[in-house]
């Protein structure tokens, strides 16, 4: 028996005096987080030591003096801010971040966290798809039901996105049983995922799965949008229409893509006992061009980040860990240049981006698919060397699927009878 946290995220429907409360709630944190920074780096500057956690909560009585302001927000809101910035700086010292910056007010998306003290969030269901939420100092706020928080609350994260709409996320504790029958992983139950940018997600067994993303339709429409922005005055109520407008439009897309990924990474882990990924170094991928081909390569680094490998590859790992599936990472390297089947290297095998043909054995087959197969063996080899014991096979049995062909050269993997 263990304790697994699970963040469930809704959408809140505050009141117009909710709503500037939370602003001016945001507000005093980002003044916090910001006096902060400006009192740790002068500090160092003087003495050459940092400043602690509680030494900057100490602080913060007395600047709640000096500013009465400050005394309006919950006092755990402020406490929760410098906390953010004794973790940023542990990040940075750890090299997993780069150095804190200070907040801007024209760029920070505000996100204010409330920890749990028994009796501060509370959490009623009025209806099939309203609920409401206890907040200190700001009453009961409604949200979208979209799904029951499983557990006991451990905090809550208050964040607004760039069109304006509020959100929180409750962080659950739940009690997770551990797997008592574990099994080896069965061959016909693991599966090798390649990622591309012709097919977005392609698995071993031939099947390509898509990820939309925006057409060159869409994105002329983004250009049209920002257009009408850049030509608004500054500060203006209009160019806030116009910039409302835009970020509505990247918000459609960014739903629907996460919608995809959370589909197929459900179907993958309910199918599967293992999969094989490949660990790319997305940042290094996505790096600019300096002198040679840079208009290609902004091409290439948009189709990258239109896809958000980095997230896809995020969802099946911590799903896997609550599955019991096994999500191994191997190496990119060479694999859409070896042969599945007699595992000659040759850059010559592949003519074309869709095919594979090998110059040693002739054996021909799509090259995504062919990576793919390199993929589930290297994965396989890594989890019987190590002796990984896994869920029994799943008692949900894999959708029978065809592939058809589409004329753009393009696969798609459709239902049977389609």
């Amino acid at each position: 028996m263990g304790m697994a946290l699970r963040g469930h995220r809704y959408k809140l429907s505050p009141t117009g005096e909710q709503r500037r409360q939370l602003a001016r709630w945001a507000g005093c944190c980002r003044y916090v987080f910001n006096t902060a920074l400006a009192h740790r780096q002068a500090t160092y500057v003087s003495t050459g030591k940092g400043i602690s956690y509680a030494a900057l909560c100490k602080q913060l009585t007395a600047w709640k003096k000096v500013l009465p302001w400050l005394k309006k927000p919950p006092a755990m809101l402020l406490q929760q801010a410098i906390r953010d910035l004794d973790d940023a700086f542990t990040n940075f010292f750890a090299k997993r971040a780069r150095y804190p910056r200070f907040r801007s007010r024209h760029h920070w998306q505000p996100s204010l966290r409330i920890p749990q003290d028994k009796t501060t969030l509370r959490v009623e269901r009025l209806s099939r798809s309203v609920g409401r939420l206890n907040l200190p100092k700001l009453g009961w706020i409604r949200f979208r039901w979209s799904r029951i928080p499983e557990g006991s609350i451990r905090s809550a994260t208050l964040s607004r996105d760039a069109c304006g709409d509020w959100f929180v996320s409750l962080l659950c504790a739940t009690e997770v049983q551990d797997v008592v029958e574990t099994t080896e992983v069965d061959p016909e139950h693991f599966r090798g995922i390649d990622l591309g940018i012709t097919r977005p997600v392609t698995t071993d067994d031939g099947l390509n799965h898509n990820i939309p993303t925006p057409t060159k339709g869409d994105r002329r429409h983004a250009a049209k949008l920002a257009r009408a922005v850049s030509r608004k005055q500054k500060g203006s109520a209009n160019r806030a229409k116009a910039q409302h407008r835009l970020n509505r439009f990247h918000r459609q897309w960014r739903n629907r893509r996460t919608d995809a990924h959370h589909k197929l990474s459900n179907t993958l882990i309910a199918e599967n006992q293992g999969i094989a990924v490949e660990d790319l170094k997305i940042p290094n991928m996505t790096r600019r061009a300096k002198r040679k081909r840079v208009r290609q390569k902004s091409g290439l680094n948009r189709s990258i980040l239109h896809q958000s490998w980095g997230s896809f590859l995020a969802m099946l790992a911590w799903k896997g860990r609550a599955a019991g599936v096994i999500v191994e990472r191997v190496s990119a390297r060479y694999t859409s240049q070896t042969c599945s089947v007699c595992g000659v290297i040759d850059v010559a095998s592949r003519p074309t981006q869709a095919s594979f043909v090998c110059t040693a054995c002739g054996h021909a087959d799509n090259a995504d698919v062919n990576a793919a197969k390199n993929i589930r063996a290297a994965g396989l080899s890594s989890i019987k060397a190590c002796g990984v014991h896994v869920r029994p096979c799943p008692l949900r049995r894999a959708r029978q699927r065809t592939m058809k062909q589409v004329p753009t050269g393009n696969q798609r993997a459709l239902p049977l009878g389609m």
